[in-house]
């Protein structure tokens, strides 16, 4: 789900040479970080366990729910939001003091919905909206605080 839990890889998995880690992902860290509050500070916490510290974050969910605005329940809204943004916010959240320590960087992932909303994808561009501002609001803090925050909106 988040670029962070896919980067985590095996400590038990090394090169020939035994000086880097393999790249395999551990699926046990690819948690709902979305659904668990806590899991993403257990997220954060096996990052800098693996690798001693934690440089950068890559905030990147799925995709929200698309129908039409009437179809769509109170559910799938709060889903939305809860796959994207809050898991964004947690996932920032919790890795913000090991990024402060080391002049870090956060890229949040946005999608092209945030520039334009259509018919069908009411609550996916809603939540890249807030995305977009949430990103901001972050850059803001980070200058005051070393951490560089970006966005990307591939697409």
């Amino acid at each position: 789900m988040f670029a962070l839990s896919r980067a985590i890889w095996r400590n038990s998995m090394r090169s020939p040479d035994k000086s880097m880690p393999s790249p395999m992902c551990v699926p046990k860290f690819m948690s709902p970080i979305c659904g668990n509050r806590k899991a993403a500070a257990a997220a954060v916490k096996a990052a800098t366990n693996a690798f001693g510290k934690l440089d950068i974050l890559v905030n990147n969910a799925g995709a929200t729910k698309r129908a039409d605005f009437f179809t769509l329940t109170e559910e799938d809204w709060q889903d939305g939001f809860a796959l994207k943004f809050h898991g964004y916010v947690r996932m920032t959240r919790a890795a913000w003091p090991h990024l402060k320590s080391v002049n870090g960087n956060i890229v949040n992932i946005v999608g092209i919905g945030s520039r334009a909303g259509s018919a069908e994808f009411t609550i996916g561009a809603q939540v890249n909206v807030a995305i977009l501002n949430f990103t901001k609001a972050m850059a803001d803090i980070g200058v005051k605080d070393g951490v560089r925050v970006t966005r990307s909106t591939p697409g």
